[in-house]
């Protein structure tokens, strides 16, 4: 585990060069053992990752960051593992490990993310927590950052409804940030995660928090806006759920706030109106048919989901030998993005399962 430690450490402002580089190399061990040059000449990092690199080499107390660890209680996932999220593993520049206090669970891949601004209006206030209360009751996971405003009172609210939620760090969970907030972080981590990619005691900053808003998205089916000005980080959310072919939602708000200039904009562009939680519910075909196999039966079952024709040519590929990304690319003309998105549905559906490898394998 050292060396994913020193490895991830290295690139704290270039996390999303990560994956790359350990895609090229397969083990973290190989990257620190090479020179800078060589780690140069792969053209997948800049020199300020090899000058990063050679200082945590020398600089990073591993003692101090085991004993953070346990005195904390997170563990550490790497994208190896066979408990590393599914959704977010394919996505760009997805996390090479992530820190985790609590745990996270089979049914957490029917998340909606929840973000919004932190100057927030009553109006958001009330409306966050009634959506994410009534998403959460429906047995969908709600993901947020954590973050003053709207995130807080998303986190909140799942709670409230015994449902479950996840929560993503833009630093060390150690050194959380805001600081006002690590009560429910400790509360979060009973009934879901709390997650970082960041070294324990690493403080958020300009960078980490825009970095963060991917993994949001990366674990989510679709993000939610609330109530976001046109220079909101939530924006930044949305626009990372677009690239990863993720569904976004958008609350309408009055014309004369300037905290639903951004979302009001996002409807503009495409974004889904939410009116209420039934909107989302019933954009996301999964979400839809998980919440009528739950009206159907209060025990947890196995549901039975349909499935559409896209899905349904891609099974067709899929067979009892192992069976990876790229190949399904190449014989679909499909990109990483689109794929990953039909793969989560039928990994959701229990139609495939990932094995060892980042291949997949039908269950039926």
């Amino acid at each position: 585990m050292d060396s994913w430690i020193l490895v991830n450490a290295a690139g704290s402002l270039g996390k999303a060069k990560l994956k790359g580089l350990l895609e090229y190399y397969q083990e973290p061990e190989r990257i620190l053992k090479c020179s800078e040059e060589e780690l140069l000449q792969t053209g997948l990092v800049d020199r300020g990752f090899t000058n990063s690199l050679r200082l945590v080499k020398k600089q990073f107390n591993l003692d101090r960051e085991y004993k953070l660890l346990q005195k904390y209680q997170v563990k550490i996932v790497t994208i190896k593992d066979d408990a590393y999220p599914a959704s977010l593993r394919y996505i760009n520049g997805a996390p090479i490990l992530l820190y985790m206090a609590g745990d996270m669970i089979k049914e957490d891949i029917f998340a909606i993310g929840v973000v919004g601004t932190r100057n927030y209006t009553a109006y958001g206030k009330n409306v966050t927590a009634r959506l994410s209360s009534e998403l959460a009751s429906e047995g969908v996971t709600i993901v947020s950052g954590l973050a003053r405003g709207i995130d807080t009172f998303a986190h909140q609210a799942a709670l409230s409804a015994n449902g479950r939620t996840i929560a993503v760090l833009g630093g060390g969970i150690a050194a959380m940030y805001p600081p006002e907030n690590r009560g429910l972080a400790m509360e979060i981590a009973k009934h879901g995660a709390v997650v970082s990619e960041y070294p324990m005691m690493e403080q958020p900053s300009r960078i980490s928090f825009p970095l963060r808003n991917r993994v949001i998205s990366g674990l989510s089916l679709g993000v939610l806006v609330v109530e976001a000005d046109v220079r909101s980080g939530s924006l930044i959310t949305a626009n990372c759920a677009l690239e990863q072919g993720r569904e976004v939602f958008a609350v309408p708000g009055n014309i004369t706030n300037d905290y639903a200039k951004g979302t009001n904009q996002l409807i503009k562009d495409g974004a889904k109106l939410v009116e209420g939680f039934q909107d989302i519910i019933e954009e996301i075909s999964c979400l839809k048919e998980l919440t009528a196999g739950k009206k159907n039966s209060r025990k947890q079952q196995k549901f039975s989901f349909a499935v559409d024709k896209q899905e349904t040519e891609l099974l067709d590929l899929i067979g009892s030998e192992p069976v990876n990304i790229e190949s399904l690319g190449a014989r679909t003309g499909k990109s990483v993005n689109q794929l990953s998105r039909l793969l989560l549905q039928l990994v959701m559906k229990e139609l495939i399962r990932e094995t060892s490898g980042k291949n997949y394998v039908r269950t039926i």
